[in-house]
C-alpha cells in the first residue's frame, strides 16, 4: 500500500467535501443547508468551515 501523506479521516473529509462541491456547482441555487445534511455534515456551518479550508474561500466569496 502506497502512502499518500494524510491521515485517512483527513482523507475522508476531502472526499466528503468533493461530493458536497460537486453538488453545490450542479445545481442552479443551491442549499448550503440540505447539502450539508445529504453529504454527513453536523450542519451548514461545518460544511462552511470545510469548504473555508479546502477551498480556500468562503462560500460567498464564490459566483454560483
Amino acid at each position: 500500500m502506497q502512502e499518500c501523506g494524510v491521515r485517512p479521516k483527513e482523507l475522508l473529509d476531502i472526499v466528503r467535501f468533493q461530493g458536497a462541491l460537486r453538488e453545490l456547482y450542479q445545481q442552479a441555487s443551491p442549499s448550503f443547508a440540505d447539502i450539508a445534511i445529504q453529504y454527513g455534515y453536523y450542519d451548514q456551518s461545518h460544511l462552511i468551515q470545510h469548504f473555508k479550508r479546502y477551498y480556500g474561500m468562503s462560500p460567498g466569496q464564490i459566483c454560483w
